[in-house]
């Protein structure tokens, strides 16, 4: 029943974008629908795994569109990862509000917090993006623009994932003119991670020492 499940995620996407919290029950969030809650149970065992999907799909859905870019091949590892988070602002901005109550501070009883299972909902998202990352890593490290670092070289991937919640939280909180700020944001970001992936001067003197203690030279 794919059209029930499509159809049950874009009404709770649009109730959390019209109301700022998740509904008090699955009851009260099928009363007014065109389903019914033993119908929504059919599909997803809870809100959070109704959640889990809808992220995984926007992870999904920027991936396909990304890498759909005829230039996508001939771009750099750095060009690729560029165009993920740029794609996925522009994936973002058709659930906007959605996306600011897992990314904004929720004033709530008069206390600001955030969802308390935010990390476990984007679960399958991260899933999407590791898959996509480690694929951009292995071409950039293939073509010498990386280097791969013992140790933390195999880890590259899940420490770029921080990053997108960083992106998408400026991104949230952004009031510039056309999110210009956002772009930049992400420039610098991707940047910055490439440049940290890259060879630095320490890793010549690295290599240096090491080729001199090899050789004797001294």
């Amino acid at each position: 029943m794919e059209n029930l499940a499509q159809k049950i995620k874009e009404s709770f996407k649009v109730y959390i974008t019209a109301h700022g919290r998740r509904p008090k029950s699955v009851y009260e969030f099928a009363e007014n629908e065109d389903f019914s809650e033993q119908e929504f149970h059919e599909q997803f065992n809870s809100f959070q795994t109704l959640e889990a999907e809808i992220w995984r799909e926007i992870g999904e859905k920027t991936i396909e569109k990304t890498q759909a870019e005829e230039v996508f091949t001939d771009y750099s590892g750095r060009e690729k990862m560029l165009s993920f988070y740029f794609t996925l602002i522009e994936v973002l901005k058709e659930h906007r509000s959605f996306t600011s109550f897992y990314f904004r501070l929720q004033n709530q009883n008069g206390k600001k917090k955030l969802p308390f299972d935010r990390f476990s909902i984007f679960k399958k998202f991260r899933d999407e993006y590791l898959e996509f990352a480690r694929d951009v890593v292995m071409e950039a490290s293939d073509t010498g623009e990386i280097l791969m670092r013992p140790f933390i070289g195999e880890k590259y991937a899940e420490l770029l994932w921080p990053q997108t919640y960083f992106i998408i939280k400026f991104w949230v909180e952004d009031t510039s003119d056309s999110f210009e700020n956002t772009d930049a944001a992400i420039e610098k970001s991707v940047n910055f991670s490439f440049d940290l992936m890259s060879k630095t001067p320490i890793d010549s003197a690295f290599d240096f020492g090491k080729f001199v203690v090899q050789n004797r030279w001294w």
